[in-house]
């Protein structure tokens, strides 16, 4: 089983971090799969969500924010968590992936440009020269 973030949006492409949880994957058996359940975070086993709807006939499976917030139990809030997968086959044999991932929905802070008149040193004729000192008139 391999399942990793559809988006990884944080600063570098594998930094797991995202501002959509959206995760995809694929199950490969021999065998057919006859449970496909997952978790989050602290969720017991016995608690994981019936999610083999989610597998398609080809053995990917996508779980939308939607999907996932119904996984969770409720919208997922921002920080980190790890969704837990668990499958099983028609032999009994049992698969589990954990796939950490921290959720980041909210946007940065409008930064706040308080510069005060008095600090302007400029003039508004540019003629200052390259040293910076006054009385060099620059043309263009």
């Amino acid at each position: 089983m391999t399942a990793g973030l559809q988006q990884d949006t944080g600063v570098s492409a594998i930094d797991e971090i995202t501002f959509n949880p959206t995760i995809t994957g694929t199950i490969a058996d021999i065998n057919p799969i006859v449970s496909f359940t997952a978790g989050f975070d602290a969720t017991p086993t016995a608690n994981f969500v019936d999610i083999l709807s989610d597998l398609l006939p080809n053995g990917t499976f996508q779980l939308s924010t939607v999907q996932l917030s119904n996984i969770f139990g409720s919208p997922i809030p921002d920080g980190a968590h790890t969704l837990h997968l668990q499958v099983t086959d028609s032999n009994g044999n049992v698969t589990t992936l954990d796939r950490p991932f921290t959720l980041d929905t909210m946007a940065p802070t409008t930064p706040i440009f308080d510069l005060a008149v008095t600090s302007d040193t400029g003039d508004d004729c540019n003629t200052r020269g390259p040293d910076r000192s006054p009385g060099q008139r620059v043309l263009a």
